[in-house]
């Protein structure tokens, strides 16, 4: 009956151990830092473009996606699909004078951001 009971014992720390062991392997594995996210450098480009104007921010994540060649899909989409559209001619007859301003000034901020693309360096 001892060796029943220690050999129940030695189960129960092999499984409990084996557990523990599977669960901080999984963890250890789980990233994190949500800092080095393309999505998140993305989004918050678009962000700063569109929705909360900031020169500064938007240049710093698109920085952050042209600094990583895994993210040049995201890089392209971002230059191409959303923050070239700016430049394209749109006819502004018929839009009421809040709509231009709004235009207007992503049509500025977006100039001011070429820019800052076009003279950096690194």
């Amino acid at each position: 009956m001892l060796r029943k009971t220690l050999s129940q014992m030695k189960y129960i720390v092999a499984t409990g151990l084996l557990l523990f062991l599977v669960c901080e392997t999984a963890n250890s594995q789980v990233k994190n830092d949500s800092e080095d996210s393309p999505v998140l450098y993305f989004n918050n480009f678009q962000k700063f473009i569109n929705n909360e104007p900031n020169v500064d921010s938007a240049f710093y994540y698109i920085k952050k996606l042209a600094s990583n060649k895994q993210f040049e899909q995201l890089l392209k989409i971002s230059l191409h699909d959303s923050f070239a559209q700016v430049f394209i001619k749109k006819d502004v007859e018929g839009i009421s004078d809040a709509n231009k301003n709004i235009i207007n000034k992503r049509m500025l901020l977006s100039k001011e951001l070429l820019g800052r693309i076009e003279a950096d360096t690194t």
